[in-house]
């Protein structure tokens, strides 16, 4: 009974996850890339955010006393606007731009949102079945299947991988701040 229902809260997380920027979007990249030390980065600066955004909410404490949701659509958007006007190279990224990536990956998970409300919900509860399930089915498996898409889409249609991601990142930077 108890697999059942971590199979009903993992799949609709799982698939969230997956069409969720800008996590995917930077996979993707990642991917296009072949850098494997991001595509290790990410899912462990999401971890990281959502294990915080958790304990917000856990501990139910108010930072800085404004809205965490437009603090995160105004740093996708950011994101989504320095990747709209980067220009597509072949070529290795710098340093302090991995670094600002896995830093918006970070801060963005952790905003409170549906996967940091059903972790809190479990930690609640002691159903670390529960809490396991958010996190593979969000940072761990999601983001990286949602990238792994992206890159093969990007691949197969030639689109420029900057420009698709900064317009995605840009509507759901927009999104958050008016939710």
């Amino acid at each position: 009974m108890y697999l059942m229902h971590y199979f009903a809260l993992g799949i609709p997380l799982l698939f969230l996850a997956a069409l969720w920027p800008p996590y995917n979007v930077l996979i993707a990249e990642a991917i296009l890339r072949k850098d494997r030390w991001m595509l290790m980065a990410i899912p462990v600066s999401s971890v990281l955010g959502l294990s915080l955004s958790v304990l917000v909410i856990f501990w139910s404490a108010r930072i800085f006393g404004i809205p965490l949701s437009l603090v995160g659509g105004i740093i996708v958007i950011a994101l989504g606007i320095k990747m709209f006007f980067s220009s597509e190279s072949e070529g290795e990224i710098s340093l302090g731009e991995k670094l600002s990536a896995i830093f918006t990956v970070f801060v963005v998970s952790a905003i409170p949102g549906v996967y940091a409300f059903t972790a809190a919900a479990g930690l609640e509860r002691g159903d670390w079945g529960q809490v396991l399930t958010v996190y593979l089915a969000g940072p761990v498996l999601g983001i990286v299947l949602g990238g792994v898409l992206l890159a093969y889409g990007f691949k197969l249609t030639r689109l420029p991988p900057n420009k698709v991601g900064a317009l995605l990142l840009f509507f759901v930077g927009v999104k958050m701040i008016f939710s």
